[in-house]
């Protein structure tokens, strides 16, 4: 038997202050790439169907769920790979974008590493907020 429940607002065991559901802006995708891989793979993710391999330092997500629009909020970052000093636990100081992508889509957003030309990294991850369709 499913049920439904409507409510305008919801206050705290205690009484306290509403808790403010709508519009809430937590994360709405969010993944973690294998960048470093024959083809890059997701080590893990939310709200990701597949992972995209567009070349050396190009990646991409597409969405399960799509966002409402493609004016949506994207953070990436990078660890570069090295057999030395450790440089894998470090973020990446080059260019990574995605963030201010003007082709991206209500269902796919892009990821990419740059420092002189496209290069793969060791891990790549991002992170999107915004609304759902």
């Amino acid at each position: 038997m499913t049920s439904q429940l409507n409510v305008d607002t919801i206050f705290g065991s205690d009484g306290s202050k509403p808790a403010a559901l709508a519009k809430q802006q937590t994360a709405k995708a969010w993944s973690v790439i294998d960048a470093d891989a024959t083809t890059a793979i997701s080590l893990d993710s939310f709200n990701e169907s597949t992972t995209e391999d567009a070349g050396a330092g190009k990646y991409g997500i597409n969405l399960t769920n799509y966002m409402s629009h493609a004016n949506y909020h994207q953070v990436t970052s990078q660890c570069y790979d090295s057999t030395t000093a450790n440089y894998q636990r470090y973020i990446a100081g080059a260019y990574s974008g995605g963030a201010i992508d003007r082709d991206k889509t209500t269902s796919n957003a892009k990821i990419g590493y740059y420092n002189s030309s496209y290069v793969d990294t060791f891990i790549t991850a991002t992170l999107i907020t915004g609304d759902l369709a």
